[in-house]
């Protein structure tokens, strides 16, 4: 069965921040720029230097320009990822979305953070986007996104400020 082709540019557009990615190519890079057109500029650190690479909306690499058009890999495949471990964009992209199956209510109180490796903050749930992000007010008028969610009780509460693994079972 063919994999839904994902629009990554699209997809990196509705994060709150930019997300350090991952190509077989260059290893790390970090999206800078994504232009009308879907190309995805990111930044690579080599040697201590940073050069940029650029990406097509779908992941392909682009070699160049000539005569002002881009020299696009048409026939290979994607070689940018969400990260060296994670070389699939359906299922990233099918797991922040399967967490909504947890519901949360507008004024929940919740802890969200983004990588594994973040601590936990309280905030209050206000809504879901599109690609499974988690929608919370800290503090103004627009909500900030994260792509961890959980419940804020009296058995999530030692989590607060800490990077500490959450148990379902909580």
């Amino acid at each position: 069965m063919k994999q839904e082709e994902i629009d990554i540019a699209d997809f990196l557009r509705s994060m709150p921040g930019m997300m350090e990615l991952y190509s077989p190519l260059c290893g790390e890079v970090m999206p800078k720029v994504i232009d009308d057109d879907g190309f995805i500029l990111c930044s690579v650190l080599d040697g201590g230097i940073v050069k940029y690479v650029t990406f097509t909306s779908t992941g392909h690499f682009v070699g160049g320009y000539s005569d002002g058009e881009p020299k696009i890999a048409k026939h290979g495949e994607c070689v940018l990822f969400p990260s060296k471990s994670d070389r699939d964009w359906n299922t990233y992209v099918w797991r922040p979305r399967k967490k909504n199956e947890k519901v949360f209510k507008p004024f929940d109180k919740v802890l969200v953070r983004d990588a594994s490796d973040d601590c936990w903050w309280p905030a209050f749930f206000a809504i879901y986007n599109d690609y499974g992000m988690f929608g919370v007010m800290v503090h103004g008028e627009y909500p900030n996104f994260y792509r961890q969610c959980i419940p804020f009780n009296d058995k999530t509460a030692h989590l607060v400020g800490t990077s500490k693994p959450y148990n379902e079972d909580e």
